[in-house]
């Protein structure tokens, strides 16, 4: 269990990112746990993106535009819609999906293990966002 280093530890999120020093401790069996963790999830989300690939269909929704054609306080309804690109959602979901792989085997790595537990000791989780 992490347990808190200091008492004086920050309240809001300006406070934590401000706050350079370690308040939470996280011990090897943590971080070992935190590091098959995110490795597994990262496997799982790029096979989840491989699979939205391959059992995706062509179904995809229009991004529209509405222009008004006239000056400011024309109505909406005097305004023309017109398609600005279509997004196929197999393709779409398994980007979301590869995005979330990509940071998981990322943090799992050791490029970026070492910089995301810093950031567990700050209190904060950069990586998550």
């Amino acid at each position: 269990m992490a347990t808190s280093l200091v008492a004086d530890r920050p309240t809001d999120t300006a406070e934590a990112l401000a706050f350079d020093q370690p308040w939470v401790e996280v011990d090897a069996h943590r971080r070992s746990r935190l590091r098959w963790f995110n490795l597994a999830m990262g496997l799982v989300h790029l096979a989840f993106a491989g699979a939205m690939v391959g059992l995706g269909n062509d179904f995809s929704l229009q991004v529209s535009t509405l222009s008004l054609g006239g000056p400011p306080g024309t109505p909406i309804a005097d305004g023309t819609l017109s398609e600005a690109f279509t997004v196929r959602l197999a393709w779409a979901t398994a980007a979301f999906s590869g995005l979330s792989a990509l940071f998981h085997l990322l943090i799992a790595s050791p490029v970026g293990f070492g910089a995301y537990v810093r950031e567990l000791e700050r209190g904060r989780n950069r990586f998550r966002w």
